[in-house]
């Protein structure tokens, strides 16, 4: 402005001077120029610079004339942008908005590729100052959107000087998201933002994953427990609440390094808010180890609630359970106490409940409280705890009358009989303080009382104290102070009278009443029994006659029927129909047998069929021993063989003593030629009952039948020399004795005495007795009766003669003369015994003979029975899958212990091949340092079992091969046997003919080994079984490098020779091609075993003796072993004698001890099972001799299961060396 006047002045003054030239002139014209020219220069050296202008008009207080000055300069310098911003800004002040609106717009533009933030800056103003003159909402939501558009075009800002402004603008206007963006750029520069401002930004627009990332660094810088909550509190708006349990879990595992971490993590707040953390991701560990570190260590109550809160919220009631108890312990507020007894209770622990119901009445007795710890205390039967809530109850005066009982009740089972006197006592004089009081007596509690009070006294049989009672409560009911004495409460007054012997007046009080006999069963009883005892018949009569009406009377009593005996003996056959009524009624045993023995002494045998036929329809009477006696007796006379035998079996089980059973019992073995069960009768007894006569002349029969004649001679001495009255089959027993004996003389004697003297004796024996065979046998001997025999059965085919000839000869194994007989025309009409005719089928294997007798005969022995079905090959009879299922559900059930011990026999041999289960076995070759797991499922199927092994060896490295690593070989065996009948139909087979496949999967050393195996088992005839089987890539385990490096391919053959049931020869022979698992060829050889076996003991234990032979010889490869060295590498080559010799022999005799075979799955013998073998040997080729000790045992420990252990020990094997081998074994049968 200054500058603008001066050229005013200077204007006005050159035309001054040059109106006054015109008229004077004071200076010449060369004077003019050079004053001019200087002034001109004196100006140009004084005129300010561009710069010093513009910061002149920059400071000027008049926008106007600054303005005039811009435009001058503006026109005379072309887009100057600092003209434009001073023109923008004087525009600004002076509220020119539109003309400061067009010169700044053409300045937003790029420079050199860059923004003009200075521009864009000034702009933002503008509209800032354009949105806040706005006179109107249309214009405020215009300027708003230019606004918008002008944050919406920006997303960074890459001067620090205006991200700043740029930042507040945006906040200004409610652009926060924006204002976010473009101070995040700026996150690390102090000066401009910070993380605080940035996590106060996102909370505003709502952003938590931003937020949380702020707050992180936050508290990595800031590590408080406060911020460790807003952190926290950051995860849970971000959804992110999985997040935030796992950043607690790496906090905490982390923190032992770091001591502000430990410092925090060590604290009871962030404890509690890792445990609800934990417990909303259902990590129920990881909240209880925290509750862990801080239940034992002070806490407030409110950490203590948040826990508890967050375990019933996510249902963790274990957790529930402690912390609330533990907040109950510190803080035991009515409220704490309560929740903590109810969350026990939803988790029930009822035990933990009562505890806190506990602590409740402590804190406060009240009565509802010791009201609720009474119905705890009861609910888990502690009766401790009722006496002492109801003494509480009592103390508190809080017990009402109605409680008595049970009071009285709970004292005398907690504290005794004693103190619960005195309770009766104090509140009896309570009672009477009370009535005293109110005028009136409760005459229900009163009598109540008393009544408990002579309970208490029974206890201690304090009857005079008893007595007194009654006399209170009589005088009392007599006044009408007490309610009526019921009959219930009669009993004990009685009974005390009785003990007081004064048994009159005791059924005066039970008769008190006139409808006595209405009475329960137990007054009926007890009037009865004194009735009884003071001889007053008639009542005694007629309690008992009312006592057989009452449906819940003790029937079994056997006091009923012995004095029911004691008023109406003696009987007569007349009797038996009342005696049976009552003998069902009462179940009375005695009355029952009253009635048999009535029928039986009359020789009425056909009512004593009829009585046992209807007695025996009730269930209850099939194990009266009496009346199974009967029954035997009965069924001899039937000839229901099978059925004596259970009967007699379940006579000697349940009255081992019984003197008549005993005996007829041994007349009917003997009869029946049973030797067996004669032969275990006679010697279970023949000791015990010595000295008794009447056994002598059976034991002498039973002695003979036995073989045992010096046995029967010292019987039949005793008999003839001590017995005046000697019987006539004693002298005919003693006869056929002589002969066996050889001293034919003496039997001819004492026949010839029978025939002189007791003929009539003789003829009077009865048939059953002696059948004709037997009297033939006697008087001529078995070289003549037994001819004599046959003719007559030929001659008139008599069906006994018959029976007893076919028996004879099943007996003495003359199989070929008795299918002579049996195929004679003349038997055919016969029906023999069902077991003679299976016996004849098996003989004959007459496959639909056998077939029709075991599905229909009833009189089939059990055994053999499934002997049959073994036979058949395990066809299904009557439901049964097989011969083992019919084993299986009979063993157990049979009521006959000789019979199941038969029909076990029989079953057992099936065991091995029916079991189904697994089977677990470690195996170690010590001198190998080899060593097997092994695992065994196996499972039988229909005619046959099934099996899977899985098996891992481990071995050190071998010295051959030092240095290399041995890998561990893991195998897979399956193994299949079907029993088969190709060659033989199952009833042929003397042993079952088996194929078999095995398969063998190994990954070791070398390539994965494959094998596979066949085996077939054939019966050329009864006595000869052969083996042929084929394996090819099998185990090869002749020494330590064999075992691990070989396979072979094997073919083989085998024979198995019974010359008779103990000797017997066993012949092997194998021919092998050994290869390496690389397929190296090693050698070809054979080998081949022999054993010659005797069998001293057949069971029990067993025992044999033995010789054994081998020989092996092989032809060794010449040719290299390339492949196994190559992989080996060894420091000396491996060649082919290093697997196996060429030759070995070996000549061995031993022995074998032996019951059942230990760790193979279905037991053959009783527990424990083992063996003991040894055996001293020599090696032929050497001339060496060696010692060899095998042996193993297994015992079962649960059911159908063994543990087994089992050695090994050969002083020189096969390679020269000492080999021990051990092993443990555990199977299961499922």
């Amino acid at each position: 402005m200054q500058i603008t006047d001066n050229k005013k002045q200077l204007k006005r003054r050159s035309q001054s001077s040059e109106v006054l030239g015109s008229k004077v002139r004071l200076v010449n014209r060369f004077s003019l120029i050079g004053l001019t020219i200087i002034s001109v220069v004196a100006l140009w050296l004084v005129s300010p610079s561009r710069t010093m202008l513009l910061n002149l008009l920059a400071e000027s207080s008049s926008p106007d004339v600054a303005l005039a000055f811009l435009y001058a300069l503006d026109k005379s310098v072309q887009d100057d942008e600092d003209i434009k911003y001073l023109m923008f800004k004087n525009h600004l002040i002076l509220n020119n908005l539109i003309k400061a609106e067009a010169i700044i717009l053409p300045l937003l533009k790029d420079i050199n590729g860059k923004r003009n933030w200075k521009a864009f800056e000034k702009y933002l103003n503008l509209l800032l100052v354009q949105y806040s003159v706005a006179q109107t909402n249309e214009e405020k939501e215009k300027k708003l959107k230019e606004i918008k558009s002008l944050f919406d075009k920006i997303d960074s800002i890459s001067d620090p000087n205006i991200v700043r402004v740029f930042a507040d603008s945006a906040l200004a206007m409610g652009f926060v998201e924006k204002a976010y963006q473009y101070l995040l750029t700026y996150r690390h520069n102090l000066a401009i933002t910070n993380e605080k401002e940035l996590l106060r930004l996102t909370l505003q627009f709502s952003d938590y994953s931003a937020a949380l990332m702020h707050q992180q660094k936050i508290f990595d810088k800031h590590q408080t427990i406060s911020q460790f909550k807003k952190l926290l509190s950051l995860y849970d708006s971000a959804n992110q609440r999985k997040e935030a349990y796992l950043f607690i879990r790496e906090y905490d595992l982390n923190a032992s390094n770091n001591q502000r971490r430990k410092k925090i993590v060590s604290s009871n707040e962030f404890i509690v808010l890792s445990v609800e953390q934990a417990l909303l991701q259902n990590d129920d560990e990881f909240a209880r180890s925290q509750v862990e570190k801080i239940i034992e260590r002070p806490i407030s109550e409110i950490f203590l609630s948040r826990i508890v809160k967050a375990s019933i919220s996510q249902n963790d009631l274990q957790l529930a359970v402690i912390t609330s108890e533990r907040r109950a312990l510190l803080y035991p507020t009515q409220k704490n106490i309560a929740q903590a007894h109810d969350i026990a209770i939803w988790h029930g622990d009822i035990f933990r409940a009562l505890e806190l119901t506990h602590l409740r009445v402590a804190n406060s007795p009240s009565e509802v409280n010791i009201r609720q710890a009474i119905k705890e205390s009861i609910a888990l039967g502690d009766y401790s705890s009722q006496g002492k809530y109801y003494r509480m109850l009592a103390s508190h005066h809080f017990l009402t009358r109605s409680e008595y009982d049970d009071f009285i009740k709970i004292i005398e089972l907690t504290e005794g009989s004693r103190i619960a006197i005195i309770v009766v006592n104090d509140l009896l004089q309570s009672e009477i303080n009370i009535g005293s009081a109110l005028g009136f007596f409760a005459k229900d509690r009163r009598k109540k009382l008393l009544l408990h009070k002579a309970r208490l006294h029974s206890y201690f049989s304090e009857f005079d104290i008893i007595n007194d009672i009654w006399l209170t409560l009589s005088a009392f009911e007599n006044k009408g102070l007490i309610a009526e004495i019921t009959s219930n409460e009669s009993d004990l007054f009685a009974k005390t009278k009785i003990s007081l012997n004064q048994s009159e007046e005791a059924l005066d009080i039970l008769l008190r009443r006139e409808d006595w006999l209405e009475e329960y069963l137990v007054y009926l009883q007890t009037v009865f029994s004194i009735a009884w005892k003071i001889g007053n018949k008639k009542i005694a009569i007629n309690a008992l006659d009312e006592l057989t009406t009452r449906s819940g009377y003790d029937s079994s009593s056997a006091l009923n029927g012995y004095r029911y005996i004691q008023l109406h003996q003696p009987f007569i056959e007349d009797d038996i129909p009342r005696l049976l009524e009552l003998s069902e009624l009462w179940n009375n045993e005695r009355l029952l047998l009253i009635a048999i023995d009535l029928a039986y002494n009359n020789k009425n045998y056909k009512l004593l069929d009829h009585l046992l036929a209807k007695v025996m329809q009730n269930s209850s009477n099939r194990n009266n021993e009496r009346l199974i006696f009967y029954t035997a007796l009965s069924a001899i006379k039937q000839g229901k063989t099978d059925k004596v035998k259970i009967l007699f079996s379940q006579l000697l089980k349940n009255t081992p003593k019984d003197e008549s059973i005993i005996n007829s019992y041994l007349w009917w073995l003997i009869d029946q030629n049973e030797l067996e069960l004669l032969d275990n009768i006679y010697n279970r007894y023949k000791f015990e009952l010595k000295d008794k006569m009447e056994f002598w002349l059976v034991f002498s029969a039973a002695s003979q039948k036995l073989n045992s004649y010096s046995e029967a001679e010292h019987w039949l001495r005793k008999l003839l020399v001590e017995n005046i009255d000697v019987s006539v089959n004693a002298i005919l027993d003693y006869a056929q004795l002589m002969e066996v004996k050889g001293d034919r003389d003496t039997a001819f004697r004492l026949r010839q005495y029978v025939v002189n003297n007791l003929s009539q004796e003789l003829f009077d024996l009865e048939p059953e007795h002696y059948s004709f065979f037997a009297m033939v046998k006697i008087f001529a001997g078995e070289r003549f009766s037994l001819p004599l025999l046959e003719q007559q059965v030929v001659g008139s085919a008599d069906k006994r003669g018959t029976i007893d000839l076919f028996s004879y000869y099943l007996q003495r194994q003359d199989y070929q003369r008795l299918l002579l007989f049996k195929n004679d025309k003349q038997f055919s009409h016969f029906k023999l015994p069902d077991w003679q005719r299976l016996s004849i089928a098996l003989l004959e294997r007459d496959k639909k003979s056998i077939v029709d007798l075991v599905k229909n005969s009833l009189q089939l022995p059990i055994a053999q029975k499934n002997h049959a079905m073994q036979k058949l090959g395990g066809t299904a009879f009557e439901g049964w899958a097989d011969a083992w299922s019919h084993g299986e559900l009979m063993i157990g059930n049979i009521d006959d212990e000789r019979v199941e011990k038969e029909l076990r026999h029989v079953h057992i041999s099936q065991h091995s091949t029916k079991s189904h289960g697994f089977q677990v076995d470690y195996s170690s070759f010590t001198h190998w340092n080899i060593s097997r797991l092994s695992a065994r499922y196996f499972q039988p199927i229909d005619k046959g079992w099934w099996g899977l092994t899985l098996m891992q060896q481990s071995a050190d490295t071998p010295l051959l091969i030092q240095g290399n690593i041995i890998e561990n070989e893991v195998r897979a065996l399956f193994d299949l046997n079907l029993k088969i009948d190709w060659f033989k139909p199952y009833l042929e087979q003397a042993q079952p003919e088996i194929l078999s496949i095995k398969l063998d999967l190994a990954e070791g050393l070398g390539s994965f080994r494959s094998g596979v195996h066949f085996g077939l088992s054939r019966n050329i005839d009864d006595r000869l079984q052969s083996y042929y089987s084929l394996g090819i890539n099998q185990a090869f385990e002749v020494s330590e490098f064999a075992t691990l490096v070989a396979k072979n391919d094997q073919l083989s053959f085998g024979l198995n020779y019974f010359p008779t049931n103990r000797e017997s020869f066993s012949f092997k022979l194998n021919l092998n091609n050994v290869k390496t698992r690389f397929g190296d060829k090693v050698a070809t050889g054979w080998d081949y075993s022999l054993r010659l076996s005797e069998k001293l003991f057949s069971s029990d234990p067993g025992w044999n003796i033995y010789l054994d032979f081998v020989q092996q010889e092989y032809k060794l490869k010449d040719e290299p072993l390339i492949e196994i060295n190559d992989f080996f590498a060894p420091a000396n080559q491996i060649e082919a004698n290093d697997f196996v010799d060429e030759k070995f022999s070996r000549f061995a005799i031993g022995q074998r001890l032996f019951n059942g075979a230990p760790a193979q799955p279905g037991a053959l013998k009783s527990s424990p099972s083992y063996w003991f073998d040894t055996s001293i040997g020599l090696n032929t080729r050497n001339n060496q001799a060696d010692f060899s000790l095998s042996s193993g045992i297994g015992w079962r420990l649960f059911g159908d299961d063994e543990l087994s252990a089992k050695v090994d020990w050969q002083s020189n094997d096969i390679n020269g060396d000492k080999a021990f081998k051990f092993s443990f074994s555990y199977y299961y049968n499922l």
